[in-house]
């Protein structure tokens, strides 16, 4: 479906986050997945439009895409032209912000 690729920590954590919503209220967890591919698709049409918040050790800039429903929820994206994107972490934004950057390298 998306031409990038999800890192196992940052699929562990939108998985946490659907069924930690779902213990809320059935279906939730559905809404913040379908949020999550939404923003994703959107963030990969449009890349520079996030905020940037790093880059990696190769050089390629992070940048930061909030979910549109589920807003403190944000998408951390590194992604550059010629390159496959990777989403490096999936965040609530009580979260440590700066936990995910082990991942830049």
């Amino acid at each position: 479906m998306f031409h990038c690729s999800i890192r196992p920590e940052a699929a562990n954590e939108i998985r946490a986050a659907a069924e930690w919503y779902d213990q809320r209220e059935l279906g939730l967890g559905s809404a913040l997945v379908a949020d999550f591919e939404n923003r994703l698709a959107s963030a990969l049409k449009t890349p520079n439009a996030g905020i940037c918040v790093g880059t990696t050790s190769q050089g390629t800039e992070v940048r930061s895409f909030r979910l549109t429903r589920f807003s403190k929820h944000s998408i951390y994206l590194a992604s550059a032209v010629g390159k496959p994107s990777v989403v490096l972490a999936f965040a609530h934004s009580r979260r440590s912000p700066k936990y995910w950057q082990a991942r830049l390298r």
